[in-house]
């Protein structure tokens, strides 16, 4: 077994820098941009400070149907990929939905993902849901924000709904309480 990587530190994009708006990022490649390299160390900081600015994603997980991955061998595979630089990892479970943290039958692993969400940060990981089953689970238990990947491209807006609350899967989940009791069980 290998020991995880040190923890990347950045020097030159701030920890704290809102990444969601170009207009906030900009300034950083214009400094890269125009700054003049005269020797080889120069060259080399030039190339750190720029990878700073490269986002890595990482997938974690097995492919194939009947490989158990052990929930604590998850989380030391995450916790890797985080140290090495990732700034999310990717929690596999290919384009059927029924392997890595899913069951075959599709429903989720929630075992494995409340292992999984008591060593991790939620907002590190990009959870694989292509069904719509799935994507509405994710949604119901942690919120219309949550990190969703492997969505078809016909899916996109589908998604976007049930995010909204505007299909039966979530709608509940998004009115006042007083409304709630309205629910037909």
């Amino acid at each position: 077994m290998t020991a995880p990587a040190a923890p990347v530190t950045r020097t030159f994009v701030p920890a704290t820098l809102d990444t969601s708006a170009f207009a906030a990022i900009e300034p950083l490649f214009v400094a890269l941009e125009e700054r003049p390299i005269r020797s080889a160390a120069e060259l080399e900081r030039w190339l750190l400070e720029a990878s700073e600015l490269a986002a890595v994603l990482s997938e974690v997980g097995a492919k194939e149907a009947g490989i158990l991955i052990a929930p604590a061998r998850w989380i030391e595979m995450m916790e890797t990929e985080l140290a090495a630089g990732a700034i999310k990892v990717i929690a596999e479970a290919r384009e059927s939905g029924t392997v890595g943290i899913y069951r075959p039958s599709g429903k989720a692993h929630t075992v494995l993902i409340n292992m999984i969400l008591s060593k991790i940060n939620i907002d590190q990981i990009l959870w694989e849901a292509p069904l719509k089953s799935q994507q509405a689970w994710f949604i119901n238990h942690f919120g219309a924000n949550v990190n969703l990947g492997n969505i078809a491209p016909n899916d996109i807006i589908p998604l976007e709904t049930l995010r909204l609350g505007l299909r039966g899967d979530t709608f509940f989940r998004f009115l006042p309480d007083e409304y709630k009791k309205y629910k037909l069980e």
